[in-house]
């Protein structure tokens, strides 16, 4: 929700350096199955309901590497090793939940369980340090009680859920609730929600044949606390309002390497836990304009503001973008095409930049990007199940 290049607005973000000699892999297994029972129940249309047993399991077995065939000591600081850097980073974890749900035509729907989740990461050495243990893993389990109610009334739906962390070995809840309702050519959303959660385990732990990035931290949850509106309409403007304060937010920052004439040589990032409040506003409209049957105009543009001490959250202020295409359908309408340009600009900030050995983007405050425009290219065309697309990114670059 804070980045810059969310699903709307992907601007790209900034590679300080591209090292020749290194590679970073993310390669893993996943595991998934969802089923459920009917216990009893009624299939008539106008008095339905259905009591059900239901069962999930995942399980993922996944590991990044970062692979580098000689030290890039100016870059990234010192290292253990001159050459053959191969880190990696092991995480195994898995779940099973199972619970009943009960769906009735006048109380609604309501679901509740209890899911069993274990984790395994980290690595097969442990470091000894002259500050002190770095330990190899992270492993544990913990149990969580989950629900879930939702119901409509006439064109009125709410909704909630919820979870808590009742053993194990990480603390942690949240709670999601939210209403809608359908004006006449107007859906109207609103909602909270409500979350403390563990940071994520590279935050906590990590090792490296590089000396600045082996760390141990005992950090605490994360608290965020979510309120949005949000209001669509064919005929209208679209509208989302969000603001969400955190507390205890985690990030990577940017650690700069010197050299002994005292000068910038490279850059890592460490992870910090923001010692004070974060408060976050961001405010959407978009407008899709059609004309001339097979034309339109596409247009968002969003405002974004971030209250805190700290340089945690870096964002634009505004971000705008606009698509021109055109839209149709050819030989006996076999063949949907779409092919247009698209205008996004925003803002100059400081932008992440990106950590190769993490794989991470990390804050940084000493340089601006932004403020001018990018323009693309793009066409995508649909011959029944086929589907082709072609994107020219910043063709104006």
């Amino acid at each position: 929700n804070f980045l810059s290049n969310e699903a709307d607005f992907q601007n790209r973000a900034r590679l300080d350096v591209i090292l020749d000699d290194a590679t970073s892999i993310l390669n893993g297994k996943r595991f998934y199955i969802d089923q459920d029972y009917e216990l009893f129940g009624s299939k008539d249309s106008t008095s339905y309901y259905s009591a059900r047993v239901y069962n999930t399991m995942f399980y993922e077995d996944k590991y990044y590497r970062y692979d580098e065939t000689s030290a890039s000591t100016s870059f990234l600081g010192d290292a253990y090793v001159n050459s053959n850097i191969r880190n990696q980073t092991d995480l195994e974890e898995g779940s099973i939940e199972a619970g009943l749900t009960y769906d009735h035509y006048i109380l609604g729907y309501f679901k509740a369980g209890v899911a069993r989740r274990k984790y395994n990461y980290g690595y097969n050495r442990i470091l000894n340090l002259a500050t002190g243990f770095i330990t190899n893993r992270l492993e544990g389990e913990l149990y969580q009680f989950k629900g879930k109610f939702a119901k409509r009334i006439g064109d009125f739906d709410i909704s909630a859920e919820g979870g808590l962390n009742v053993v194990g070995d990480l603390s942690g809840q949240y709670i999601n609730g939210q209403a809608a309702y359908d004006f006449d050519e107007v859906n109207v959303q609103a909602g909270l929600s409500i979350s403390s959660r563990a940071p994520d385990f590279n935050y906590q732990l990590f090792q490296s044949d590089y000396v600045n990035y082996n760390w141990q931290n005992g950090f605490n949850n994360i608290e965020k606390q979510e309120l949005f509106f949000k209001a669509t309409s064919d005929r209208f403007i679209d509208v989302e309002l969000r603001f969400t304060t955190i507390q205890d937010q985690t990030y990577f920052a940017e650690n700069l390497v010197f050299n002994d004439a005292m000068e910038i040589t490279g850059f890592n990032a460490k992870p910090f836990q923001a010692s004070s409040d974060i408060t976050y506003l961001k405010l959407k409209a978009h407008k899709d304009i059609r004309f001339l049957t097979h034309f339109g105009l596409d247009n968002t543009i969003m405002f974004q503001n971030v209250t805190q001490d700290e340089s945690v959250i870096n964002v634009p202020t505004f971000t705008t973008r606009n698509s021109l295409y055109y839209k149709n359908r050819f030989f006996k309408r076999a063949l949907q095409i779409q092919t247009g340009i698209t205008f996004k600009y925003f803002t100059s900030y400081n932008m992440d930049g990106y950590d190769p050995v993490l794989g991470e983007f990390y804050t940084q405050n000493r340089e601006q990007f932004g403020d001018f425009p990018l323009v693309d290219i793009f066409l995508n065309a649909r011959i029944r199940q086929t589907r082709i697309f072609f994107k020219l990114e910043h063709a104006n670059a």
